[in-house]
């Protein structure tokens, strides 16, 4: 994962699983890791959770539901997690 050409292929073999969405999931999470700026490092982690953990993310990858939980409640995503769940 280190060797950007080698991403780039394994990211091409995902795509024709249907399952790229874990690849860019990856690495935001790499790139949020970089961020040291509080402010910055709060948004990614909003976007990560928005385009990927989100039931309502059409790239939602899997997570075990405690990961889900953890985020949901400690910080404050509860209110849209609740109105989604509603719609089911």
């Amino acid at each position: 994962m280190k060797n950007p050409a080698g991403r780039n292929v394994f990211r091409e073999f995902l795509r024709t699983e249907y399952s790229e969405e874990n690849m860019l999931f990856w690495l935001a999470c790499e790139e949020l890791k970089k961020d040291n700026c509080k402010h910055n490092v709060e948004e990614k982690a909003r976007m990560i959770y928005e385009d990927y953990i989100s039931i309502l993310s059409p790239k939602e990858v899997t997570v075990p539901i405690t990961i889900h939980l953890v985020l949901i409640l400690t910080h404050g995503w509860y209110s849209s997690y609740n109105q989604s769940r509603k719609t089911d």
